[in-house]
């Protein structure tokens, strides 16, 4: 059973999602911390 053909599309998916989620992350965190600089 060729588990890479299962694995292959799961890695690339969560890879996606982790990027976009922490370039989600680093650019709210960026304009929080540029607008309101204390």
């Amino acid at each position: 059973y060729p588990a890479y053909l299962f694995l292959g599309p799961v890695v690339i998916g969560n890879s996606v999602v982790l990027n976009l989620f922490l370039a989600l992350l680093l650019s709210n965190f960026g304009s929080s911390s540029l607008s309101a600089p204390t």
